[in-house]
């Protein structure tokens, strides 16, 4: 599963009976930061947790955030500006973290390190 493949995970798994698969997930945010060498995703979770802490009490989404450090590869590409994509990650033979989003965004990463940098939760308003 592609959680097993960041640091981090304890709160993550303690949110779900079974963590989701990251797919068609709305993209909020990616940033490329310190000269190319750490991107930042922050997305939805498909589905809101299963035990979402009290101060949680009138959310109805999960967020994650997540840092990839040391990039030796980033492409991105997009045909909307309403990003939603599958979001996969893998490790290579070598041991490198291998991130792709496929959707609105495409996006490849290749990765010495991610980690789980923040969870939290929002109110959305599903009109």
């Amino acid at each position: 599963m592609w959680y097993n493949y960041l640091s981090n995970t304890e709160f993550l798994r303690m949110l779900y009976d079974e963590i989701p698969l990251l797919k068609n997930v709305r993209i909020a945010s990616i940033s490329i930061g310190d000269e190319g060498n750490r991107v930042r995703v922050i997305f939805d979770m498909p589905s809101y947790a299963d035990f979402p802490p009290c101060k949680w009490e009138a959310c109805n989404v999960t967020v994650v955030e997540v840092e990839f450090f040391s990039i030796s590869k980033l492409t991105i590409g997009s045909i909307s500006n309403s990003y939603r994509g599958d979001i996969s990650i893998e490790k290579d033979v070598e041991g490198w973290l291998e991130i792709t989003i496929e959707g609105t965004l495409n996006l490849s990463i290749v990765a010495e390190v991610g980690l789980i940098q923040r969870i939290s939760g929002y109110q959305e308003n599903f009109d």
